[in-house]
């Protein structure tokens, strides 16, 4: 490291380079610090199966980085990354081999649900068109909205299970397409309030597209990293921390952690309370994916 920094961030996640931009930008000298060789945490590309093949480690989907009023304020194409925006959002497929396609077009899409097009348009087509009025106070820290109507209408529905939401829907296609979005929340179904993730994921089809980056994920990470050191930010990868305490005297630290390790560097820190409520969080659902390295194209 050169220098001595203003703010340290452990972790080199999305999060974590987001606020060490946020953090240059103002002028503070910044250091990222991040234990494993590469950096991204959960937006890493490697090649996993064979030579040339790139695949996505964590997340390939990115909604939120069109959709995030913060990240819109990027210059991420001048740091090379190129978003492709598929012609079908998401699919959910049925044990009869059939599936239900999400399209950009919130009419295009209610079309295919039969019976539930106008209450798919109704639900969705409402939540898009007033996106612009509640993305800050739904996507942003907690504050009274610039427009109470609207996030009160709209947090009327998140506040709810997904189940219930499901069932206002009488076609078992819509059903199960809101069910899988909401599924993303890795909470049982029938939680409060569980409605929310269908109802944003749901939503950013439409309103951003359920956009990837040309190249995998890692570029995202990298332009995110490229633009920060622009801004004067450093860099450390393959430098674990093992305790706060070791890290020489800053203005700030902020921790791009989860949990458990969060406790393992900063547990002394905290207050008690606050400690037993981390020690007590429970993980989610164990997720597994399937990496193909395809002959040709997918019929």
């Amino acid at each position: 490291m050169t220098g001595q920094p203003d703010a340290f961030v452990v972790g080199s996640g999305p999060n974590g380079l987001c606020a060490a931009i946020v953090l240059a930008d103002a002028g503070w000298k910044v250091t990222v610090l991040e234990a494993e060789s590469t950096i991204g945490g959960g937006v890493r590309s490697a090649e996993l199966t064979l030579p040339g093949f790139t695949h996505d480690i964590c997340s390939a989907v990115h909604p939120f980085a069109l959709g995030s009023p913060f990240m819109r304020t990027l210059p991420l194409g001048e740091y090379g990354v190129e978003w492709i925006e598929p012609p079908g959002m998401f699919a959910h497929p049925f044990d009869d081999g059939s599936a239900a396609v999400v399209e950009r077009s919130v009419r295009r899409t209610a079309d295919a649900f039969g019976r539930d097009a106008h209450a798919y348009t109704r639900l969705f087509g409402s939540i898009a068109h007033n996106w612009p009025l509640i993305e800050e106070s739904v996507l942003g820290p907690l504050r009274w909205p610039k427009h109470p109507v609207a996030l009160a209408r709209f947090g009327l529905q998140a506040l709810r299970s997904a189940k219930s939401v499901a069932n206002t829907f009488v076609e078992d296609r819509t059903r199960g397409v809101f069910a899988g979005i909401a599924a993303h929340g890795m909470l049982p179904l029938d939680w409060r309030p569980t409605a929310a993730f269908g109802l944003v994921l749901g939503a950013m089809a439409h309103v951003a597209g359920w956009v990837l980056p040309k190249g995998g994920a890692q570029r995202l990470t990298d332009a995110l990293a490229a633009y920060l050191r622009s801004l004067g930010g450093e860099i450390v990868s393959g430098h674990r921390v093992k305790s706060l305490g070791d890290l020489p005297p800053s203005r700030a630290v902020l921790c791009d952690l989860s949990p458990r390790p969060f406790l393992s560097i900063a547990g002394d820190r905290l207050p008690a309370a606050y400690r037993r409520q981390l020690e007590r969080f429970r993980y989610g659902m164990g997720v597994f994916k399937v990496d193909w390295a395809l002959a040709g194209p997918v019929p």
